[in-house]
């Protein structure tokens, strides 16, 4: 067992190996003088590399790094990889600032960073907040950051609120960020956040993956999706694979599709390829098509349809009348005979 005390290492004439300093920063109890007095006590270049190599493991001794940092900081070189491990810390708030204090202006924040901060589910709301206080308007809100943000379980909500309050107007609401809000159970809560803060921004979509959230039957997704009819309303747009996703398939989630049509039905356009869907021979079958259309019938007044898409839902019904007349005439001849 290695016992030092710092007056023994200071009467030292040899300076102390890095071997040295490792044992006294890795026992169970660590005396912050002896390991102040050994670091002092090392040549001032071994001292700068073996601190840099401890900011460079992703297991850190975080007990006496910022006992370390705070006497030694401003003399060592601080690399974009060390602190996004320190962003990705439990504890990255002790570090965090002595890493970047002295260096205001110096270390320019990345997405990626951000993106550790985001999804840091422990300290990510106070490692974001440092973040934003840290580099102000230089830094850009993306996506990608709201969508890790998004992922956080435990402070997503709060991060998201606090990047909304730092770039207010400025943040692009994407489709993708607008997908797996559909699907998470704070999803509405998000929006809310940042619905607000679209700004003037271009119509967004319903896409066929917040179709299959319903069909799944998640019903935070069939609010979410409620939720953005409401608030969006003619800055909708459907593409027609969405649609005919929905009609692929019908038959496990038919009463989520007669929900979309009926919350979205006057921005749905009913078009060619969408019957074309609905007639397609490899569709499950006669029936399935039967219930796709009687869906089109009872929400008529709500969809638009091409006028080939109408033709082409009269002609089918028509023949179905015709069939189900045949059948009837054919039943009442049997029965006559």
């Amino acid at each position: 067992m290695l016992w030092v005390c710092a007056r023994c290492i200071q009467s030292l004439e040899v300076q102390p190996s890095i071997s040295v300093l490792s044992i006294a920063i890795s026992r169970e109890r660590i005396d912050e003088e002896v390991v102040l007095s050994l670091l002092n006590h090392m040549h001032p270049e071994t001292r700068i590399r073996y601190i840099q190599r401890l900011l460079r493991r992703q297991e850190r001794e975080y007990n006496v790094m910022p006992l370390i940092l705070a006497k030694y900081g401003d003399q060592i070189t601080v690399e974009e990889m060390v602190v996004k491990l320190t962003l990705s810390s439990a504890t990255g708030m002790e570090i965090l600032p002595l890493l970047l204090d002295q260096r205001r202006g110096q270390i320019a924040i990345t997405e990626d960073m951000m993106k550790r901060a985001a999804g840091n589910v422990v300290q990510g709301t106070e490692l974001t907040a440092f973040l934003l206080n840290y580099q102000g308007d230089q830094i850009m809100i993306t996506e990608g950051i709201i969508l890790v943000a998004m992922c956080n379980e435990r402070q997503g909500e709060s991060i998201i609120q606090l990047l909304c309050q730092h770039q207010s107007g400025k943040i692009t609401v994407t489709t993708n960020i607008l997908e797996a809000a559909s699907m998470k159970e704070k999803g509405i809560k998000f929006l809310e956040l940042l619905l607000p803060h679209r700004g003037g921004q271009p119509a967004v979509t319903i896409t066929t993956y917040m179709l299959h959230g319903g069909a799944l039957n998640h019903d935070r997704a069939r609010e979410t999706i409620s939720f953005i009819f409401q608030k969006l309303g003619n800055s909708i747009d459907f593409l027609d694979d969405t649609m005919i996703n929905a009609i692929k398939y019908f038959t496990h989630c038919q009463g989520f599709v007669e929900y979309f049509i009926h919350e979205g039905g006057s921005h749905i356009l009913i078009t060619d390829e969408i019957m074309e869907a609905v007639l397609d021979a490899e569709s499950p079958g006669y029936e399935h098509r039967i219930a796709c259309i009687d869906v089109f019938f009872k929400h008529g007044q709500k969809l638009r349809f091409t006028g080939k898409a109408m033709a082409t839902i009269r002609e089918f019904r028509d023949n179905q009348i015709n069939e189900q007349t045949t059948q009837i005439l054919e039943r009442s001849r049997d029965h006559l005979e």
